[in-house]
């Protein structure tokens, strides 16, 4: 069976509805992959699924007629025997990850997510260049604190965390490997970027008719 490719959808669509599979079996992912999804991903990195199941279950979200993807854990061999074997089409990876594998040959980067390239990989372009109607999206990570630390501390905290981001040592550090760092100048701003993140996927969920059951 021959199935469009993600990007076929993306520019016919203009959104790509995903879906993860965590448990290891071909039946269930089956039936998740005929709930109306573009394409399913099979999460190896967070669940239990290992390289002989994943290809029992991508041979059964292709039967339905849904593209199969795979999210590997730490890259690597298992990524290589998925893809090696065309038991997948593509496979989303860290660039941290992938990289390495790209330079050498074995893998080709189609883009990296996010509106901007990578410094590490500046021939290969983002998805909002190719895509310039899809969604912003990147993956982040922020320092949490319970909800009832006072606000002197939260901004003590805020500020100390902000003069290493600005360090050269460690934008050295991340420049080493692709990532990227922000400075948010109030913890009231944090705070709006992830109620800007929660209303931009609300949205899409319901232009989607998604819902929880």
């Amino acid at each position: 069976m021959t199935l469009p490719s993600v990007r076929a959808i993306a520019r016919e669509k203009g959104l790509v509805l995903n879906g993860y599979v965590t448990m290891p079996s071909a039946a269930s992912a089956e039936l998740y992959a005929q709930q109306g999804w573009d394409c399913v991903t099979l999460d190896m990195e967070h669940g239990a699924i290992g390289i002989d199941v994943a290809v029992e279950i991508t041979r059964a979200i292709r039967a339905s007629g849904v593209v199969p993807m795979v999210r590997i854990p730490r890259g690597g061999p298992d990524l290589l025997t998925a893809l090696g074997s065309k038991q997948v089409d593509m496979a989303i990876m860290a660039v941290q990850s992938s990289t390495p594998l790209v330079r050498q040959g074995r893998l080709k980067s189609l883009a990296v997510a996010g509106s901007v390239r990578n410094k590490v990989t500046p021939d290969v372009p983002s998805v909002g260049e190719q895509l310039p109607q899809f969604p912003n999206i990147v993956g982040f990570v922020a320092l949490y604190a319970p909800s009832a630390t006072p606000a002197a501390v939260m901004a003590q905290i805020h500020a100390e965390m902000n003069k290493v981001l600005v360090s050269e040592e460690y934008k050295r550090r991340l420049d080493s490997d692709g990532s990227t760092s922000t400075v948010v100048p109030t913890v009231e701003a944090l705070k709006a970027f992830f109620d800007k993140e929660g209303q931009q996927w609300e949205a899409l969920t319901r232009s989607a008719g998604l819902k929880v059951e």
